[in-house]
């Protein structure tokens, strides 16, 4: 049952949501994604939220510089009868509490629903169990009708507020009772959405050459891969990184070296000095790739296989080391949204 004092609030936040919901599509540049649906309120069945210390309310106009931060996604159900969400963060210490709040950003609301801790823990400044260090945390879980995670209102008034644009999560420490990181939630497309993401840092001393620490290099590469309805999604950036000539996904463990079976930056001339995209001329080291863009004999799906097993890796050649420069395994990583 929603209490009458928030009942009075919903009228007058409904009749602003569409503005509000608008203004965050055309920020994130999908709005013709969502309005070319069958429905706006169908097509906004998935939000995502991205938590760090800045975005705190605190005394400061800094917000709090810690080094953690939290991702969460969040679906909801056709019906509407419940949300499913999976909320993971890093380098995190001292974990408490987590949950939905009402609030626009740079507003601090009250929370509405738990995503993690005792329900029967409410008040923030009482007794909490507190976890340990975490350089990775997840947890997943619904949200339901009745549900004992929802803190004095029902699921429709809190998804009400979701679409409306006026919800964040909030993470709370025992080092930062308030709140130590947090994010707003925006209405994300479904083909944004990704189970399947991945990530590879790369180094000299990764290559497999014919001495022992690979290729001394200062160079670094950093990729990220997502499966989306497209393709495979991906952007490789390098930094002091000099005469770059092609970028590819091999396949093999990393012990070993194996063919490329993916383009992630075209053979060509040398380039300058890159500390950011690979470019030359109008090739970039982003893009989504398809089935068409793979050696022959491979798929999307063998490719995910190989990635998902510690088979794939990244491998930057350079003018200087025609075989590899750099070169990072693929890891699998976990839910994401990629924009």
């Amino acid at each position: 049952m929603t209490p009458q004092y928030l009942k009075k609030e919903r009228t007058m936040r409904d009749s602003r949501w569409f503005t509000k919901a608008f203004g965050t599509m055309l920020l994130f540049g999908f709005a013709t994604i969502i309005l070319g649906g069958p429905s706006l309120a169908q097509a906004q069945q998935f939000f995502t939220a991205t938590a760090t210390g800045g975005q705190e309310i605190t005394f400061t106009e800094e917000g709090l510089d810690v080094p953690s931060s939290c991702v969460a996604t969040f679906r909801v159900a056709n019906d509407d009868s419940e949300i499913g969400y999976k909320l993971q963060c890093y380098n995190i210490n001292g974990l408490t509490q987590a949950h939905i709040h009402s609030g626009q950003f740079r507003d601090s609301g009250p929370a509405f629903a738990f995503l993690f801790g005792d329900p029967d823990q409410q008040a923030i400044f009482g007794e909490q169990d507190v976890l340990g260090f975490a350089q990775v945390f997840s947890i997943e879980g619904t949200i339901g009708q009745d549900d004992p995670k929802l803190i004095n209102v029902d699921l429709d008034f809190l998804l009400a507020d979701m679409r409306a644009g006026i919800t964040y999560v909030n993470v709370h420490t025992d080092a930062n009772v308030l709140g130590e990181v947090r994010g707003q939630l925006v209405a994300t497309p479904e083909g944004k959405i990704t189970d399947e993401f991945f990530a590879a840092s790369g180094s000299g001393d990764q290559e497999i050459v014919g001495v022992v620490g690979g290729v001394e290099t200062d160079a670094a590469c950093g990729a990220n891969f997502g499966r989306v309805d497209a393709g495979l999604k991906f952007k490789l950036r390098c930094f002091n990184i000099e005469g770059v000539t092609q970028a590819h996904i091999h396949v093999g463990g990393p012990l070993e070296n194996g063919p490329a079976v993916a383009v992630l930056f075209p053979a060509g001339d040398a380039t300058g000095m890159i500390n950011g995209l690979l470019k030359r001329g109008s090739d970039k080291s982003k893009g989504t790739l398809t089935n068409m863009n793979l050696k022959e004999g491979f798929t999307l799906d063998t490719l995910i296989d190989a990635m998902t097993t510690d088979n794939a890796y990244i491998n930057i050649h350079t003018e200087a080391n025609p075989a590899g420069e750099v070169r990072g395994s693929i890891a699998l990583v976990d839910t994401f949204a990629l924009f």
